[in-house]
């Protein structure tokens, strides 16, 4: 009896013995497969790369209220360095009653801003630039309203036309004594007829 079961266990030694040496080839799979791997990006989180492509796309991005004599009146996103016409024409075209000639459908749009088309005769001076309580709006007068005001002549209304053209407008009127020639002299004679809203 006592030769049977050392038989059996010197069998079953060899048998864990192949069996054992067998496995060493799972066991370097094994090793292979447990190696690092890239760090798991955990649910909501954006990486830097994703962030700078989200702001430069934001960046790109114009949203403009368009109202008044058009088909669609409302808020409209647009690619940045459109124009008032591309606008007119994402709102529907405009309606048979509007005064196109009042509105510079070259000039380029401002994220945030309005556009107003009105009616034929419903402004004096048939431009739209010019708002309700006669300020000269930075951001939309042409040159020869941006000359009606003290102490601003030919020169200086071009350096206006041409600074609100390469910064995409003003923000503030006091951004306006970044043109040359008009400092805190200048900028307290006209800060009573200007606004950028």
């Amino acid at each position: 009896m006592h030769r049977i079961n050392k038989r059996t266990v010197l069998y079953l030694l060899a048998g864990l013995l192949v069996s054992g040496l067998a496995g060493c080839g799972v066991r370097d799979d094994i090793v292979l497969l447990s190696e690092p791997e890239l760090p798991i990006q955990e649910e909501g989180t954006v990486t830097t790369e994703d962030q700078s492509v989200s702001s430069e796309s934001t960046a790109d991005i114009l949203y403009v209220f368009i109202c008044g004599q058009v088909q669609k009146p409302g808020v409209y996103c647009l690619p940045s360095g459109s124009r008032i016409v591309d606008l007119i024409e994402l709102a529907g075209g405009c309606l048979e009653g509007a005064d196109i000639c009042a509105v510079n459908q070259a000039e380029k749009l401002v994220d945030g801003s309005q556009v107003y088309i009105p009616t034929v005769g419903e402004t004096e001076t048939g431009a739209s630039e010019v708002i309700s309580d006669g300020l000269v709006h930075l951001n939309r007068a042409d040159k020869e309203e941006l000359m009606t005001l003290p102490g601003i002549g030919e020169t200086k209304a071009e350096l206006i036309l041409e600074y609100r053209e390469t910064r995409g407008g003003f923000a503030t009127v006091d951004e306006i004594m970044n043109i040359p020639g008009i400092k805190e002299g200048v900028f307290r004679k006209i800060q009573d007829y200007i606004t950028v809203e």
